[in-house]
């Protein structure tokens, strides 16, 4: 559900975003329908809902690897500026030219444009504040081009942290 929450943009830029959205969405619904049969079908089987629920979870890992928007996972880090990057789909991976290694390395503040690094610690704040945030910006990308991008972020709870995970969708032309 929280993925779904993730993928619902509510301006989209054009008919191409529109038809990545639903097809986001319908990802999302595929995902929920299968760990509701998975674990249906480990009940039936009398298999223990964990493992259930790790094939669930491997699904759903699957399903943000083959996004076509970039995901990226930051740690909250301590304010005002957010953390380092814990997790980057192939997606984001090729829009920024990092390997996701490389990019567990940074923080959203290194790959951001340095005209945009002091509204930073306002988007973290309206993060902590709201849960969410909205926005274009420009990310620079490892061999320096210049990325007119959406972020779409919202503060998140996973394996019991919270986290920020956002995604990342190329406006540009």
């Amino acid at each position: 559900i929280v993925l779904a929450a993730l993928m619902m943009q509510t301006h989209p830029r054009s008919p191409e975003a529109w038809v990545g959205r639903i097809a986001q969405v319908i990802g999302t619904a595929y995902m929920l329908v299968a760990v509701v049969v998975a674990t249906r079908s480990a009940h039936a089987m009398g298999l223990p809902v964990p493992i259930a629920l790790h094939e669930a979870e491997r699904r759903f890992d699957d399903l943000v690897e083959m996004a076509a928007d970039g995901i990226v996972v930051c740690d909250l880090g301590s304010k005002p500026l957010p953390g380092r990057i814990i997790r980057a789909n192939p997606a984001a991976c090729a829009l920024l030219g990092y390997t996701a290694e490389e990019l567990t390395r940074l923080t959203p503040d290194d790959i951001i444009a340095p005209e945009e690094h002091d509204q930073m610690a306002t988007d973290v704040a309206q993060i902590a504040r709201e849960g969410r945030l909205m926005h274009e910006t420009t990310l620079v990308a490892r061999d320096g081009r210049r990325l007119a991008v959406e972020i779409n972020a919202r503060r998140v709870r996973i394996d019991g942290r919270g986290v920020v995970a956002a995604f990342i969708h190329d406006i540009g032309e």
